[in-house]
């Protein structure tokens, strides 16, 4: 992606937080409205940073810095071992559907 909008969420937090104020209209006593938009406005908050965290771009490869590691820590010891391979289990047939 070439620009980064996740500035827009910000702007997205009020609206949701106005859309929750009509959603809880229904309730009868306002104690209940406020502590219930309170509520899901910092579940959304947490919510819009989850999804800023998420969408952070990823570096191009041309900013990263590459470092080869050598194949063998000089100070290793140990034998190289071959890989283990293990074969899946055969399983029962049963003659009961």
């Amino acid at each position: 992606m070439k620009k980064d909008l996740r500035w827009m969420l910000i702007l997205a937090w009020p609206f949701a937080v106005i859309a929750l104020w009509t959603v809880t209209a229904a309730f009868r006593y306002k104690k209940v409205r406020v502590f219930l938009t309170a509520t899901t406005a910092i579940l959304a908050a947490f919510g819009l940073y989850r999804l800023n965290v998420g969408l952070r771009p990823i570096p191009e490869l041309s900013k990263l810095s590459l470092s080869v590691a050598p194949a063998k820590p000089p100070n290793s010891e140990k034998p190289e071992q071959e890989p283990v391979v293990r074969q899946p289990k055969a399983r029962r047939r049963s003659l009961m559907f």
